[in-house]
């Protein structure tokens, strides 16, 4: 947002390619999940923020949804997948996605670890822009 505001392309071009490619890998990293827990791909939930990023960019962010050949479906159906019933043993006030949680529950703690995480180019840019 910063970025935009002060018109500074080579930096909005940073963070877009950083976001783009951390929605690719945490996409394989939900898939991972599901394969490990499930032995199959769940019904995954997408929490999408409504933001100036998602909105600027939603054609890429939606070509990604596409490559993957993701499917649309509503919240009610999605949650009739078997692995929503599980229970949800997670207290805190941040919470990791629902397939993170199972894997705590099942103490397969090495694969929470995989998460991909912000790149620290883009944390340090965060961190200095002004």
């Amino acid at each position: 947002r910063r970025a935009k505001a002060n018109s500074d392309s080579a930096t909005m071009k940073i963070v877009i390619d950083a976001y783009l490619q951390f929605t690719k890998d945490i996409f394989v990293y939900g898939e991972m999940l599901s394969e490990k827990l499930f032995g199959r791909q769940i019904k995954h939930v997408f929490l999408f923020h409504a933001n100036e990023l998602n909105a600027d960019y939603l054609d890429e962010l939606f070509a990604i949804i596409k490559d993957r050949d993701y499917k649309f479906t509503t919240l009610e159906d999605a949650l009739t997948d078997e692995a929503y019933k599980l229970p949800d043993n997670f207290v805190g006030k941040y919470g990791p996605i629902w397939t993170q949680r199972w894997a705590l529950d099942k103490g397969l703690n090495e694969i929470v670890k995989l998460e991909p995480e912000i790149p620290k180019h883009i944390s340090e840019l965060y961190n200095s822009y002004k």
